[in-house]
């Protein structure tokens, strides 16, 4: 059975062979956010 990590692994291969690029997650809510 595959953990949830390999399966993170073959999810984002599958899209970085199929042309798409891998970037790194930010964060949802921008740094220094005057309006939170």
């Amino acid at each position: 059975m595959l953990t949830g990590s390999q399966i993170r692994r073959k999810f984002l291969d599958y899209f970085v062979q199929h042309g798409h690029k891998e970037v790194h997650s930010s964060s949802l809510v921008p740094a220094n956010d005057p309006t939170l």
